[in-house]
């Protein structure tokens, strides 16, 4: 019985010019395609209305190849301390904005005492004091989140240009699938084109990872690679 569904790569194989999802068609005579229409029952006699798995597969595998090489150059970058200083950038502009929050905390803190004093001494009513003194409660409640923020995304630099980057755990000290599973596909595809059942477009996974480091770090081995981004 020929197998019906996207296959392999459900959900992530369109076609370029309509955005339309393609299907993955197994048939009995042992040909494995990718087209449009999944009710088909034999291959199409036109070739231009349909792609081969295999030859969208070596494309993968390239692309993917080139991908883990330009990884293992990164990941050598920052074993040598070339992220430090990006590491600091980020750093000594979160601490700017924590700076800034702490003195705005320091200032809203400050109100404090003589909004208590004017309660005390009779120049404020207790429904102003009670209403003044929850919004200074929730000021710093809300300048504590900031900085919790602000926290979280000095942690989340310090992975970043780290060998824990989750674009170099994807990429480096991996091996190429011999054949390619449902697990290589969601841990390395995230998207392909075809155009004219001709052209194979390849978006990779883990992208914003990747645009963490440097433009000039990237294009230098992507050139050496030859790899174009799609």
């Amino acid at each position: 019985m020929n197998k019906l569904g996207p296959g392999l790569l459900s959900k992530r194989i369109f076609d370029a010019d309509s955005g339309a999802v393609l299907y993955q068609r197994n048939f009995k005579t042992g040909e494995r395609v990718f087209l449009r229409y999944p009710q088909l029952v034999e291959l199409p006699k036109n070739p231009n209305s349909y792609i081969k798995l295999e030859t969208v597969l070596e494309k993968l595998t390239e692309a993917v190849a080139a991908e883990m090489d330009v990884a293992g150059k990164i990941a050598k970058k920052i074993q040598n301390g070339d992220a430090k200083e990006l590491l600091q950038e980020q750093r000594e502009r979160l601490a700017g904005q924590a700076e800034q929050l702490f003195a705005r905390m320091t200032e809203t803190e400050k109100e404090r005492i003589p909004l208590y004093e004017a309660f005390r001494c009779g120049k404020m009513g207790e429904e102003d004091y009670q209403k003044k003194k929850n919004s200074i409660r929730q000021s710093l409640r809300f300048y504590d989140g900031k900085l919790n923020n602000i926290l979280e995304e000095l942690t989340l630099w310090e992975r970043r240009y780290s060998e824990r980057n989750l674009w170099l755990c994807a990429f480096c000290g991996r091996e190429l699938p011999k054949e390619w599973k449902l697990a290589d596909v969601k841990r390395w595809i995230e998207r392909v084109e075809i155009r004219g059942f001709q052209e194979i477009s390849v978006s990779l996974t883990q992208k914003e990872e990747k645009e963490v480091f440097p433009k000039e770090w990237l294009e230098e081995e992507e050139r050496k690679k030859g790899i174009k981004e799609e």
